[in-house]
C-alpha cells in the first residue's frame, strides 16, 4: 500500500524513464516532487522497492528499474476518511492510497455478479460483484461459496460442528442456518470483497 506522496513519486519515476530513457537520480526526484531533501528521496525509493514496484542495482547512480509487472499506474484509490452516523467525516491521520492490485488482483481470484436479490437483507445487492479467490478449504466464520449435493452454489458464512456436520448460514448476520453433512458440502472458493457499480448501466 503507497502513500499518496510515494504514489506521485513512482509516478514522476516512470514518467521521467518514459522521456529520457534512464531512471532519475535521488536528486532529481527530490526536484521533481518538490523537496529539498535527497534523504527523504531515498527513503520514498527505499518504500516503494519494498511495495515490489521497483528495483534498484547497487552501485549505478542511476539505478532504479521498473519491474516487469509494473503497469502504467497504480491501480488504487485515496482513503481520506471514515464515514460515521450523523457525524463530520473523519479525515484520514493520512491519506493512504489503497491499493487494489495489493488486496484484489491476486491470483486464483475471479468476479462473480449477483442476480436477483435474495441476499439483500444482508446488504448484497442484485448486480453487486463479489471477489472471491479459489479454494478448496475453509476457517470457521469465513464467507465461502459452498457447492451443495455437487449442483446448489450458495454464499454463506462456514461453520465446522463438532459432530462433523457443517453449518452454513447467511453472510454477515449468519441467520437461516443449514446443517449439512461434510459430505455433501464442497468449498469452491473463499469471499474476499464486495463491490458495486452504480452507473454500470443495463446488460
Amino acid at each position: 500500500m503507497l502513500t499518496r506522496k510515494q504514489q506521485q513519486v513512482l509516478e514522476f519515476i516512470r514518467n521521467y524513464m518514459s522521456e529520457h530513457q534512464q531512471s532519475p537520480t535521488e536528486a532529481e526526484i527530490a526536484a521533481g516532487i518538490g523537496i529539498k531533501s535527497r534523504g527523504v528521496a531515498h527513503r520514498y525509493v527505499a518504500a516503494i522497492e519494498q511495495a515490489g514496484y521497483i528495483k534498484t542495482i547497487t552501485g549505478k547512480r542511476r539505478n532504479i528499474r521498473l519491474r516487469h509487472n509494473y503497469k502504467n499506474q497504480v491501480l488504487g484509490l485515496p482513503l481520506l476518511g471514515k464515514l460515521a452516523n450523523n457525524s463530520p467525516i473523519k479525515a484520514a491521520q493520512r491519506e493512504d492510497i489503497i491499493n487494489l492490485d495489493t488486496h484484489m488482483l491476486k491470483p486464483n481470484r475471479f468476479l462473480l455478479q449477483v442476480s436477483g436479490n435474495y441476499l439483500q437483507h444482508c446488504g448484497i445487492f442484485n448486480g453487486d460483484f463479489i471477489v472471491c479467490e479459489l479454494k478448496n478449504t475453509a476457517e470457521n466464520n469465513e464467507i465461502v461459496i459452498a457447492i451443495i449435493e455437487g449442483k446448489m452454489a450458495k454464499l454463506k458464512t462456514f461453520q465446522w460442528n463438532g459432530d462433523g456436520s457443517i453449518s452454513l448460514s447467511d453472510p454477515y448476520l449468519k441467520t437461516n442456518v443449514e446443517i449439512h453433512q461434510h459430505t455433501a458440502v464442497k468449498i469452491h472458493a473463499i469471499y474476499k470483497a464486495l463491490f458495486r457499480i452504480n452507473d454500470l448501466g443495463e446488460n
